[in-house]
């Protein structure tokens, strides 16, 4: 996962790598419907690994990760946006979306617009609800 992904570096030249909020609205309710199906799909990976260091009594923490979805469902990046301040907490969020690949094919409709599909997600960990993610 070399590959990096930031606002800065979507331009002209790899402007097929959109994050999901930048899809036209003829093609948003596709994506959506993509993501939410994503994002029950890490959830429950989580959920199922849930990191040690969340399970401390009273623990919560949260994370910004962006996921860049090739066309097969291979993850094409994946980075955290903004930190947890607890680098392992950061690293067991990166461990379920690797784990979590491949994810299904992006729908055909989107191929028309787009080569990378970037999802962005906050991730929170508590130890009385377990993992959700949110936009």
């Amino acid at each position: 996962m070399g590959r990096n992904i930031s606002n800065q570096s979507i331009n002209a030249k790899n402007s097929r790598i959109k994050f999901s909020n930048s899809i036209s609205s003829s093609h948003q309710y596709k994506a959506l419907y993509y993501i939410k199906q994503w994002q029950a799909k890490v959830e429950r990976i989580g959920n199922l690994n849930y990191p040690a260091i969340a399970q401390t009594p009273g623990f919560r923490g949260t994370l910004l990760i962006d996921a860049g979805i090739n066309p097969d469902g291979s993850l094409y990046s994946i980075r955290v946006r903004q930190s947890s301040g607890n680098k392992a907490l950061d690293e067991a969020a990166l461990k379920i979306v690797r784990m979590g690949a491949p994810y299904s094919p992006l729908p055909e409709e989107l191929l028309n617009e787009i080569d990378v599909l970037v999802i962005s997600r906050v991730w929170q960990f508590s130890d009385e609800t377990g993992i959700s993610t949110s936009q």
